[in-house]
């Protein structure tokens, strides 16, 4: 009750600022400005009549009776609303003045609860004061009658408190029934306002109608007249066309006869030129079957040449098997060095342990030491402090200097970029000096030193008056000695500042106001809803006072007591905001609901610290010399405290001269123009690309037509181009190798691998420059196919020796890509898995949507339907990764558990399994079954891979049978696989297509969430920081780079890893197994990251 009467009381000193307001110039300038504003009304409502004359003689009768009924209309409206909100206005009155008899009950209560609380302590106190003499009575009797009368006087208090209690209750038995009848007397207001609305309803509606009628009536008249007119126009428009036919008819008939004598002489040319045409095919014919003859000949001589190989490879099993009756005997002689080994580690521990005593010995004397060194330090700390502060002025300074040129980088952008109004920030930067932040604190110091008694809380309201407004001054004690200090200056507000910073509040702050109250100041005239709008929003803020409405302008302008000029005939434009420099102003609109934040923690701060700030004061008075010397020591910790807590506010400060939604809007411009000059250049290079292209394809489709054509070629089995390979002398040392054949293609993939890699490395370091804003580089992009069949045909003359060398370098980088390959394979999943769940999700949203606009009547089996199909298929993929992992696993340890390192290997995969899928249900982590059963299926296929290319002795009998041939040839097969799908998402990725595909859900999604946003009166701009989720554009060097990896990474699976004829020595082979091991290990940690990186670092975004 208390709250509401006071608010009643603030609304009252507000609602009409015309007849409260303390200065008579105010109240006389807002006298003259509704003299002119009804003038101005009545000039306008005069002028209006005579352009509605002027207007009503130039229309039509149509729409002279249709303005002539929506004016008759606007009028009967208008005097129903009149009838109609007289029953608020009288309701409204009433409140008003119950309001009023309520605060002067509320003020007689709590004069009465303080006359109770002073008469209750003075027989507190006498009772307390009784108490020390009731240790003088020694006899019981005495001491039974003191006793009595203590009783009887803490009896008079209750019973004092009871009667104000009772009076209380009685009063609240009184506002009950008052309740009650003002309910009564409510609904028999609703019961009238409903029979007016209904009587004005009736009304309307025969009113309508008339209207209706009278408009019907005269559109039909005017309906027939345009009738008549446009049946002669059509008329003579049809005598014209009858004219033009008759012209048209002839010509046509004189060009029919042209056309077929045009058709006649094409026949007879097309006839000939169709049997030259069949003549050249039949001839084409003969030559093919030739060719084909010749190609069954070669595939005979290979079929032979298989035969051979297979024979070749038995005699190579009977060997393996002898060195594996070898490697049994090494493992006995190996026991024998282990036992050796054992003995001699006895020894080094007995060594090891005299050695660890006299360790023991030195680490006490370094202790010592240490301890002189922290003395030392100590030393030293004092001198290193005094440079800081001398660095810190240097660095604030910098500091200050980066800031402003920043500030000038934003404006220019504004202005020149965006043409927006640049708005400095709310405080000027030199005003934020730690360096007079820290002299304050330091002169509070000094005094507390020296002993000196004024109290420092008028030191802090010094400089909280000394900043002015800026709403970061704090506000520790609030004792009575500061207030009565402090003397408030004799100037009063500034009425034409008050009325600026309610209409800012109002225009800003209107959700503020509740919903039912917003509705009815819709019918109110605007200054007049304005002010009611502001007085709701000073409620609900907490301001019921001056002083607090001081407080409030304080954080709006640099003086709110500080009067401007005001003219009469300029009202308007002093509330404008072109006038925010001479005022004062410290604060934009987009600044307001911060600053009333902040004003309201503040103030809430101020009420609860008051209280506990009184009592400190009173305790402090009876302190003793002792309590003073505490005082003074913890004064001096709170005033370090404070030092720290002005540093932190000023860089606090800094950092929000430039915050980070303004950051984002400016990334967001950047990464906008950058992207829309690339848009335009890439268009540009794609239009050049294609005309050089065909120039290119004409060329070269006459050069292989040329080639074909030659006579020679008919004559020969082998092909010219596989002659022109041996005579340059690229593969003679594939003559000396036991697989020529295989050497041969071995030399080829790795020229083919090299020139791909070549060419790719280019067009990143191109893309690069283009995306830097090298144009002049565009042209060189035009002759990539040249270019690459330049580096292919220069690779032929390379030496083999130089291919050594290029092996290497393309086993580590084929781990790069392994690597790369599971960090593509845990984004598509994760898109896929995502691109699930929101089918699923939109799924519901359909069912919630029909639901609430069919109610009972809806039938939910389609949308449960749709959603059970996308459950499925979830589950069926998360099925498949699984069971094709399990089934792997077991396969391993049937067909390669004879090996102990490939038992050690496949363990660790199936440890790595059980902990990624374990932890990926886990409740902290909860990132669904899918990315994780997807990525123990790759994990499973790099296993299989190690350990078939495991080369020792206990393992190579695994390798030699003809199906595990046909296994190596499906290992190719998958590791081709997985390789084009990693180059085809990247590539789907970097041409931004992912949209069509993944991307609708989320796109609709963000629709979605910007309606329902924008039906509680927000938008997703305003909601920046909570909101959107920014699609990154991937540079298109990304895919090149991936692509160079891709040609190196292919050239190894289809060579067996690098071996030069075919066939790989044992230490390549060893190297291969570890190269894949380690791979497998590096893709199983990334993927471990990704699950426990959000709950390691709860702050981080990773997404």
């Amino acid at each position: 009750m208390a709250m509401e009467s006071t608010s009643a009381s603030s609304s009252k000193a507000h609602a009409d600022p015309s007849t409260e307001a303390s200065d008579r110039e105010a109240r006389v300038n807002v006298r003259r400005q509704r003299i002119e504003a009804r003038n101005a009304s009545k000039d306008d409502a005069s002028r209006k009549k005579q352009l509605q004359v002027g207007e009503s003689q130039r229309m039509s009768r149509g729409r002279q009776q249709v303005a002539d009924s929506l004016n008759q209309l606007d009028r009967r409206k208008l005097a129903g609303i009149r009838h109609v909100t007289s029953v608020r206005v009288e309701a409204d009155d009433a409140e008003n003045r119950r309001r009023v008899e309520e605060e002067e009950r509320r003020h007689k209560r709590v004069e009465k609860l303080q006359q109770e609380a002073i008469d209750s302590g003075a027989k507190n106190a006498a009772v307390e004061m009784r108490w020390a003499d009731l240790f003088e009575f020694s006899m019981p009797q005495e001491l039974h009658n003191e006793l009595e009368l203590q009783n009887r006087a803490c009896a008079e208090i209750l019973a004092s408190k009871d009667a104000v209690i009772r009076e209380f209750q009685n009063q609240l038995k009184a506002k009950d029934e008052e309740y009650v009848t003002a309910l009564k007397f409510q609904a028999e207001e609703v019961e009238k306002l409903v029979d007016r609305m209904s009587q004005q309803y009736r009304e309307m509606q025969d009113e309508y109608e008339l209207e209706l009628e009278q408009m019907e009536d005269t559109f039909m008249k005017e309906r027939d007249e345009l009738i008549a007119n446009n049946k002669l126009e059509i008329d003579s428009l049809f005598e014209r066309r009858r004219e033009m036919e008759m012209v048209y008819m002839e010509a046509k008939q004189t060009r029919d006869e042209q056309y077929l004598q045009e058709i006649e002489s094409l026949r007879v040319r097309d006839a000939e030129d169709y049997n030259e045409l069949k003549i050249k095919l039949e001839t084409n014919i003969q030559t093919l079957e030739q060719q084909l003859e010749e190609m069954r000949a070669t595939y005979q001589l290979n079929t032979e040449k298989l035969e051979y190989n297979y024979r070749v490879l038995t005699e190579r099993d009977m060997e393996n098997s002898a060195t594996l009756s070898q490697q049994k005997r090494k493992l006995a002689r190996l026991k024998d060095a282990l036992a050796t080994l054992i003995a001699k580690y006895n020894q080094t521990d007995a060594r090891d342990r005299h050695q660890n005593e006299e360790l023991t010995e030195e680490y006490r004397r370094l202790t010592k030491q240490y301890r002189d060194l922290q003395r030392k330090y100590a030393h030293f700390e004092a001198s290193d402090s005094s440079k800081f502060d001398e660095i810190w002025l240097m660095h604030e300074e910098e500091a200050i200097r980066k800031i402003e040129k920043l500030l000038d980088a934003d404006r220019i952008i504004h202005e020149q970029q965006l043409g927006l109004t640049w708005r400095p920030p709310v405080q000027s930067i030199r005003n934020w000096s730690h360096s007079s932040k820290a002299g304050d604190v330091a002169a509070l110091q000094k005094l507390l030193e020296n002993g000196d008694e004024s109290s420092p809380d008028a030191t802090e309201s010094g400089n909280k008056r000394d900043e002015n407004g800026g709403g970061n001054a704090e506000q520790d004690n609030y004792d009575d000695e500061s207030v009565e200090a402090y003397t408030p200056p004799v100037k009063k507000i500034s009425g034409a500042k008050l009325k600026y910073m309610l209409k800012m509040l109002a225009s800003e702050a209107g959700f503020l106001v509740n919903g039912s109250v917003q509705q009815a100041l819709d019918n109110l005239p605007d200054d007049e809803a304005e002010l009611v709008k502001a007085d709701m929003i000073m409620r609900a803020l907490g301001v019921d006072n001056e002083e607090d409405m001081e407080k409030l302008m304080g954080y709006f302008f640099e003086d709110p007591r500080q009067e401007v000029s005001v003219g009469g005939d300029n009202s308007k434009d002093n509330n404008s905001p072109s006038k925010d420099a001479s005022w004062g102003l410290v604060v934009g609109p987009e600044d307001v609901i911060r600053v009333i934040k902040r004003f309201v923690e503040e103030l809430n701060e101020q009420k609860r610290a008051a209280p506990v700030a009184r009592i400190l004061h009173r305790s402090a008075t009876g302190e003793s010399e002792t309590g003073k010397k505490n005082s003074k020591r913890t004064s001096s910790t709170s005033l370090k405290a404070k030092a720290r807590k002005a540093e932190k506010e000023y860089w606090q400060n800094i950092v929000k001269v430039f915050p980070a939604q303004k950051i984002r809007t400016m990334a967001t411009l950047e990464k906008g123009l950058t992207h829309y000059n690339t848009a335009l250049l890439r268009r540009k290079e794609l239009i050049d690309d294609v005309t050089a292209m065909k120039t290119q394809n004409a060329e070269l489709k006459n050069l292989l037509k040329q080639y074909l054509a030659a006579p020679i070629n008919e004559d020969l089995i082998v092909p010219p181009t596989q002659m022109q390979l041996y005579q340059l002398g690229v593969f003679d040392e594939c003559d000396d190798s036991l697989y020529p054949s295989n050497c041969v293609g071995n030399q080829l993939v790795y020229r083919i691998s090299f020139s791909l890699g070549c060419f790719f490395s280019l067009t990143a370091l191109l893309s690069c420059a283009v995306a830097k804003g090298c144009e002049n580089v565009c042209c060189i992009l035009l002759f990539q196919l040249p270019f690459y069949l330049g580096i292919l045909l220069a690779s032929l003359f390379i030496p083999n020796d130089f291919f050594d060398g290029y092996v290497d370098i393309a086993r580590v980088s084929s781990a790069l890509f392994i690597i790369l390959q599971i960090i593509i394979i845990l984004d598509s999943t994760y898109s896929l898995r995502d691109y699930i769940l929101d089918k699923m999700d939109e799924a519901d949203r359909d069912d919630d949507a029909r639901h609430a606009l069919l109610g009972s009547s809806f039938d939910s089996t389609q949308g449960d339907g749709r959603k059970t199909m996308w459950e499925g298929a979830y589950l069926a993929l998360v099925f498949i990764c699984m069971a094709l992992s399990i089934v792997g696993l077991a396969l391993m340890y049937m067909r390669y558990a004879e090996c102990e390192l490939n038992v050690i290997f496949i363990s660790i995969t199936l440890l790595s399994v059980v902990i990624l899928t374990a932890l990926s249900v886990v409740a902290w982590v909860n990132v669904g079954l899918l990315p994780s059963t997807a990525v123990s299926l790759y994990l499973v296929f790099l296993c299989y891979q190690t350990v078939r290319a495991n080369p020792s002795a206990s393992c190579a009998s695994l390798h030699v049978s003809t199906e595990e041939k046909m296994q190596e040839q499906s290992g190719v097969i998958m590791n081709s696989f997985v390789a084009a799908f990693t180059v085809t998402w990247t590539s789907w990725r970097t041409s931004a297509t992912s949209t069509v595909f993944f991307g609708s859900s989320s796109t609709k999604k963000q629709s979605e969430d910007d309606e329902e946003l924008a039906s509680i009166g927000l938008t997703s701009a305003r909601l920046d920081k909570e909101g959107q989720r920014e699609v990154e554009v991937v540079p298109e060097y990304q895919f090149h780079v991936l692509m160079v990896l891709a040609s190196l990474y292919m050239a190894m699976v289809l060579t067996n890893w690098g071996s030069f004829d075919g066939s790989s020595s044992n230490d390549d082979e060893i190297v291969t197994m570890w190269v894949k091991a380690i791979s497998q290990w590096v893709a199983s940690g990334l993927f471990l990251w990704t699950l426990v990186a959000p709950a390691v670092f709860p702050n981080r975004d990773f997404l």
